[in-house]
């Protein structure tokens, strides 16, 4: 019983840690995101030559957005490791409800359920939205690639009007996806928003699914640079 109650008090010492970590707005993230170019006279402007002249360099806006972008995703994905961990070291009497999804809430816990049930939601809804994405992209390029086919390599111009609509395309539906992630990533936001509100709300189970669905928010942001 000593060895249960000492791994209670650990694992709220590190939630109580990790709950300080926790991002509580991702609105700005993807307000800050680069948008993609819609031309190639704007996609100059967001690259540079190197000294040799031969490779394009990407501007500093948009690898210094990659790296905070890439710290934020890691220390997501360190937290969430680390509760992970804790949950499964927790020991348990014999009779006792594990440590995972079946512990048993009081009535009043119902709230925090359907504040799970929300943000599990919301964050498989990200997910489908990057690969739509992903896919609208897919047939984009494909079907610039067949149309590049048919132009002589040396035609500058027609290249040109092809790559332009290329780009505009994927803004267009880029624009149309990062509208529709916002508002799923606005409730989760509020579920994170919520639960800094009641300091006592240290439940691992929660926290887990808060961070993951944060860590959903964080690798759309990623993929949705990587576009750009």
């Amino acid at each position: 019983m000593g060895k249960l109650i000492t791994s209670v008090i650990i694992i709220f010492i590190f939630s109580k840690s990790l709950f300080a970590q926790m991002k509580q707005d991702f609105t700005p993230v993807f307000i800050e995101i680069v948008r993609p170019p819609q031309s190639c006279a704007e996609a100059d402007t967001m690259a540079i030559k190197d000294s040799t002249g031969n490779e394009m360099i990407l501007s500093k806006l948009i690898t210094d957005q990659k790296t905070k972008f890439d710290f934020i995703q890691n220390d997501i994905d360190i937290s969430i490791q680390v509760i992970e961990n804790d949950e499964q070291r927790m020991p348990m009497s014999p009779g006792e409800p594990g440590p995972r999804g079946d512990i048993q809430m009081p009535e009043d816990f119902a709230k925090i359920r359907k504040m799970m049930e929300k943000c599990n939601k919301a964050s498989d809804g990200i997910t489908a939205l990057t690969e739509n994405l992903k896919n609208e992209i897919v047939i984009l390029q494909d079907s610039l690639n067949r149309r590049l086919k048919l132009t002589r390599v040396n035609d500058f111009g027609s290249r040109k009007i092809l790559a332009d609509e290329f780009l505009y395309s994927v803004k267009t539906e880029f624009d149309k996806a990062l509208i529709k992630i916002k508002k799923r990533s606005g409730i989760i936001d509020k579920a994170v928003k919520q639960y800094y509100s009641d300091k006592n709300l240290f439940i691992p189970p929660l926290m887990i699914t808060l961070l993951k669905s944060q860590q959903t928010e964080i690798k759309a942001a990623v993929f949705l640079l990587k576009i750009t």
